[in-house]
């Protein structure tokens, strides 16, 4: 009961920050997928896949994959 108001308080911010983030991830996505629109046409991902596993290679030479 002594806490009650202050929990209170607590459990509207929380959900405020909650629904906060959500709308920014949903921002976020909204503006990847335009983005996307431009570069997935362009992009050459057999090009990047190996320059991906020749970066690993040289992190972490001795790895077996």
């Amino acid at each position: 009961k002594k806490y009650r108001t202050r929990i209170s308080f607590n459990n509207r911010i929380i959900k405020q920050l909650l629904s906060g983030a959500v709308s920014t991830l949903k921002n976020a996505k909204a503006s990847h997928d335009v983005l996307e629109k431009f570069y997935i046409d362009s992009m050459d991902f057999d090009a990047l896949s190996k320059f991906a596993i020749e970066t690993e290679r040289k992190i972490i030479p001795n790895r077996n994959s």
